[in-house]
């Protein structure tokens, strides 16, 4: 479950840097593959300072934040528009790749946002998230885990 869980974080860390590939729910399977698998590596991806607040708001609330929706949005505008220039004397490749970017932009105007900030540096969860971590690592070791 480890090397799954760590196969889909590379997969989610790509989906940062390419809109077509989505990067919370790679993400939340690596949490999952990590909480059956390792509650230590569960612990430090859910910690982690650029990869854990998409996970613990989306565990949370559902919802994702101002500023990273924005940010999905206008780089999946970008790289579409991208894709159309390059395609440009081809009608059937632009009319293919406009309504292929309608899935990413109606995934994204379905999230809700979070207005209101979160913790900045994220330690109102660290305590929640640590006697998580530490419950699932006791399940684990007496053979409880789900």
């Amino acid at each position: 479950m480890i090397v799954l869980g760590c196969f889909f974080v590379g997969l989610g860390v790509i989906g940062i840097f390419l809109p077509i590939v989505p990067t919370t729910p790679f993400l939340l399977l690596a949490a999952a593959c990590y909480a059956r698998g390792s509650a230590r590596f569960y612990y430090w991806l859910l910690n982690t300072k650029t990869l854990g607040p998409f996970i613990r708001q989306w565990r949370e609330d559902r919802t994702m934040g101002r500023r990273v929706k924005r940010r999905a949005v206008v780089v999946t505008a970008i790289v579409f528009a991208i894709s159309i220039a390059f395609s440009w004397k081809r009608p059937w490749v632009v009319g293919l790749l406009l309504a292929c970017s309608l899935i990413p932009f109606t995934m994204l105007w379905r999230i809700p946002v979070r207005d209101e900030p979160l913790d900045e540096d994220g330690a109102e969860w660290d305590n929640e998230w640590l006697a998580l971590a530490e419950e699932v690592e006791t399940e684990t070791e007496t053979g409880q885990a789900a």
